[in-house]
């Protein structure tokens, strides 16, 4: 590993489908001015933190004194409340066998109201262990555990749909967030039919609460609360230790010094390399590879969150655009000549995607074949059919100045990746 004392990000080829402009070539000064307002550039995101706290009205006035003074609540109060809740109350949720949960989950926050207070999730990793979102509303933490780990939201739209399944059975149950916390709105679920004598039969049943219905009407009821293309999907969270700090003020004043304690934390380690990412018109990102799990931690708030993880190998890579702090990965499938692009942003802790994609049919001689209205492809975005001009638009979004992330040592390799020591040397210059 070649060392240096400041990192050059070039990008040199352009993706197909999605247009990738270079980013300059360039080398970065060690004294380059701490970025502290980074996530100011995040995109679809939300980054005021000012709460409502005090009432619904959103104003500190008794709500049965009409002439006492009124002045609105700009403070950062649900910070303390997640935080006593975190350090005092989760007994409620995990009683007292596990004492390990800070560890083992993930954490991040979302915006599911409009409230400006973020909803706080907790991931277990594994279906069977689901999710835990919590939400304050006057001052109190209300909760929810999802059934599995699938659900997905509409970014202030104040719906929240927990859909998953698991060996023939399936469910979509939506949530909204009302005065006293998470309320119910409707539930559904589909089941693969079973004949004790043929075994699962290919056909499906569906139900809204108890009425059977059929297979549009239960869709048409579902997606009435949020549009398939518009669903954003929850992908990873941060550390225990990154939203704990958070909440309670224990920040940094710059990216490098926030960045370093990352590089610290694996002084010694073999097989961890770290990348930095600068740029003068993009906040700065860092890159960990540890034994081809890849993540990118990115500087919010004055704390190193740690966002979406990758399983990289020789062949595969990631396009990061800087600017707006969104990770795109495709994965192509000679099957039927599919192609998938998983898009992932990053905020306060959390990663969620979107995805979009193309497919093809194939005949016995792996031709491409045409559909009854004469077309190739099928194009979707979010699961939902799109045309192919919606389909491009919806990349067009993504196109910029980008960074092509391959793993450490790649022959061909644009990212200049450290060892934790070397990182750790840089970043205290």
């Amino acid at each position: 590993m070649k060392k240096t004392a400041a990192i050059a990000v070039i990008m040199s080829m352009t993706m197909a489908l999605t247009a990738c402009t270079n980013l300059n070539p360039s080398t970065y000064s060690k004294d380059k001015d701490s970025d502290s307002n980074a996530h100011a550039y995040i995109a679809s995101t939300t980054t005021d933190t000012s709460v409502v706290a005090a009432n619904p009205e959103g104003t500190d006035a008794p709500e049965n004194d009409p002439g006492a003074e009124v002045t609105p609540v700009t403070d950062d109060s649900w910070k303390e409340i997640y935080a006593d809740y975190l350090e005092n109350h989760m007994d409620e949720i995990f009683g007292d066998d596990n004492d390990e949960w800070q560890y083992s989950w993930t954490w991040g926050f979302i915006y599911v109201n409009d409230d400006k207070i973020p909803e706080l999730v907790l991931s277990s990793g594994y279906e069977a262990g689901g999710n835990v979102i919590l939400t304050i509303v006057n001052g109190q933490v209300d909760f929810i555990y999802t059934r599995r780990l699938g659900f997905y939201y509409d970014e202030s739209g104040n719906v929240l749909v927990n859909s998953d399944g698991h060996m023939g059975v399936y469910f979509d149950y939506v949530y909204t967030i009302g005065d006293n916390g998470f309320e119910f709105l409707a539930s559904g679920d589909y089941y693969d039919i079973y004949d004790d004598e043929n075994g699962y039969t290919g056909e499906m049943e569906y139900y809204l609460g108890e009425q059977k219905v059929s297979e549009a009407e239960y869709y048409d009821v579902i997606e009435s609360y949020i549009p398939v293309e518009e669903r954003l999907y929850w992908a990873d969270g941060s550390t225990y230790d990154s939203v704990i700090n958070y909440l309670k003020g224990n920040v940094y004043a710059g990216y490098r010094e926030a960045y370093k304690e990352v590089a610290d934390e694996w002084l010694g380690t073999d097989n961890v390399y770290l990348a930095l990412i600068e740029s003068d018109k993009a906040p700065s990102y860092l890159v960990l590879d540890n034994n081809n799990w890849m993540y990118i931690y990115y500087f919010q708030d004055g704390m190193a969150f740690r966002g979406e993880d990758f399983y990289l190998s020789e062949s595969s890579n990631i396009f990061f655009y800087p600017e707006t702090g969104v990770a795109e990965s495709f994965y192509k499938s000679s099957y039927d000549m599919g192609l998938t692009y998983y898009i992932y942003s990053s905020n306060m802790g959390s990663s969620h995607f979107s995805y979009a994609g193309r497919s093809g049919k194939l005949d016995e001689e792996g031709n491409l074949l045409k559909d009854e209205n004469g077309y190739i492809f099928e194009y979707t975005v979010n699961g939902a059919k799109v045309s192919e001009m919606e389909y491009a638009e919806y990349l067009d979004q993504y196109q910029g100045d980008c960074v092509e992330i391959k793993v450490p040592g790649a022959e061909d390799s644009k990212v200049e990746f450290l060892t934790p020591e070397e990182m750790s040397d840089y970043l205290s210059r």
